[in-house]
């Protein structure tokens, strides 16, 4: 089993409802690329339990299966924030080493919650609520 770092974020869809959404560090950059800066908030950190580390390659596709490409461009957001394969494979393999939990270093995860995920389970998929200890699925919609 290994610890890594996620980061929780919240992606505004509009000035009513945000999207929180916990993801790898390395997708973050890919987020805003295709969102804007402007509408992508980190908020916090939490700690996943995953079988094994996950491959830069398979994350790498994941990435641009995800994310695709925008409109007028047939350029994967991917793409345009690490460069091509190779590169970007080897960005994405030092940010996974990065994101490693190493020994007892769990306490400076100021905001972070610890989960459990099998290596299936998307865990952009999971959604938290500020304050709750444990994540939820789906969108919460922020009162005005």
């Amino acid at each position: 089993m290994v610890k890594i770092r996620y980061t929780k974020v919240l992606l505004e869809k509009n000035e009513r409802f945000s999207q929180p959404l916990t993801v790898a560090p390395w997708e973050v950059p890919v987020l805003i690329e295709a969102h804007g800066k402007s509408l992508i908030s980190e908020v916090g950190t939490a700690v996943v339990n995953r079988k094994e580390l996950p491959k830069a390659s398979a994350e790498f596709q994941r990435l641009i299966n995800r994310y695709k490409h925008g409109e007028n461009s047939e350029v994967p957001y991917v793409t345009r924030v690490y460069g091509v394969a190779a590169t970007a494979v080897k960005i994405i393999e030092k940010m996974i080493a990065d994101s490693v939990v190493r020994g007892d270093d769990t306490g400076a995860v100021e905001t972070g919650v610890e989960l459990s995920i099998d290596d299936a389970t998307e865990i952009s998929d999971l959604a938290f609520v500020s304050g709750d200890a444990e994540p939820q699925e789906g969108a919460q919609e922020i009162p005005a």
